[in-house]
């Protein structure tokens, strides 16, 4: 099995590149079988009226098409601001081609992008493919973007609500963001079922701070600072600080 990720070569806090070094480590502590590839790339071109976030995340796609176009192996991608917890290889055992993580019943949007499963087969090159294409048909039109957006939020994500509640996709496999991919709604149910945790929002915020973990963020604050003393040898002063 393959962990593929992307950062963008723009970190000038260094954040992003901490977020990256802990993911990368917490992967090889939990999963050392895992073969964990990433690809720092170049900041997009600037794109008139066109949020950096969006050209971003259309960037991010791009390459994870490209990848996926010529993977050999069973691969889950993923944003670099993650972190594993715990070792669950087997998830392939499943029957499915491609699966997205949902958040609980009712959140809004109802699902978040930064995991995403692939078999190596036809239909998920076919599904990022298609993925690509609908996202650059909203990136190239504001309009067409807008709609879905305020739905799904984000760039990746609108596209791929837009393919969801259009059919095209019908075969995709749900898992639970609470065990694949623990976000906001999701932080203080995280348990010995977790597998990787979505470091984002003002979890990452606190990270960029060196906020003392607290709250919701205690558990995961807690173990993504051990890794980081533990492959960096240094030990930052953290703040007693809420963040939000």
């Amino acid at each position: 099995m393959t962990i593929f990720t992307v950062q963008f070569d723009v970190d000038s806090t260094k954040t992003w590149t901490r977020l990256l070094n802990v993911f990368r480590a917490s992967v090889k502590l939990h999963m050392p079988n895992v073969r964990f590839i990433e690809r720092k790339i170049e900041k997009p071109e600037y794109t008139p009226q066109r949020p950096s976030n969006v050209r971003y995340n259309t960037e991010k796609l791009a390459v994870w098409n490209e990848y996926m176009q010529h993977a050999d192996d069973n691969t889950i991608f993923m944003d670099c601001d993650m972190l594993c917890l715990r070792s669950d290889d087997n998830v392939f055992e499943q029957e499915f081609d491609i699966g997205m993580t949902f958040r609980p019943e009712g959140s809004h949007p109802p699902m978040n992008g930064g995991v995403v499963f692939a078999r190596p087969s036809v239909q998920a090159r076919k599904f990022f493919s298609d993925w690509l294409d609908v996202n650059n048909q909203m990136y190239a039109d504001p309009s067409f973007h807008h709609k879905w957006r305020n739905r799904y939020l984000g760039m990746n994500q609108a596209a791929f609500g837009y393919m969801y509640e259009s059919g095209m996709c019908d075969y995709i496999r749900r898992f639970k963001t609470r065990i694949w991919n623990a976000v906001n709604q999701d932080w203080k149910f995280i348990d010995d079922e977790t597998v990787f945790v979505h470091m984002k929002s003002g979890m990452r915020t606190a990270i960029a701070q060196n906020v003392a973990p607290y709250g919701v963020y205690k558990r995961p604050l807690e173990e993504w600072y051990r890794i980081e003393r533990q492959i960096t040898g240094a030990t930052k002063e953290l703040i007693s600080k809420k963040i939000g």
